[in-house]
């Protein structure tokens, strides 16, 4: 969060030292829950968290499984997804999604790694 939002100074250097040093990995379930903190406690609109979340999965010094798949999901948070289901999808690639949400076909696309198909 720290070096997304730069808001506390001594966090920030110990963060940047860490970047600088490299090989820092971001897992699928940080980046969710960093898009709900940034939504729910920090209060950003859409827009400037996917700004955010796409700027930290091309930091060098950091990487984040399926580089791609992440800026992907940004993409489609931007356009009003849920990151966490466009994460979902991401990390499930080959499998058949199932859903009940009648958004989550819509908001996943046609270029999806993976079927996605609304049942009930």
């Amino acid at each position: 969060m720290r070096l997304l939002l730069r808001d506390d100074p001594g966090q920030v250097e110990h963060v940047d030292a860490l970047v600088a040093a490299g090989d820092l990995f971001v897992p699928f379930t940080v980046l969710i829950e960093t898009e709900w903190v940034l939504r729910a406690v920090y209060r950003l609109e859409r827009h400037s968290i996917a700004a955010l979340l796409r700027s930290l999965a091309i930091i060098q010094g950091i990487s984040v499984p399926d580089r791609g798949g992440v800026l992907w999901a940004c993409e489609r948070y931007a356009k009003g997804a849920d990151f966490a289901d466009m994460i979902h999808l991401v990390a499930t690639e080959s499998a058949e999604f199932l859903t009940f949400d009648r958004d989550f076909v819509r908001f996943a696309g046609s270029d999806s790694r993976c079927k996605v198909r609304r049942i009930g």
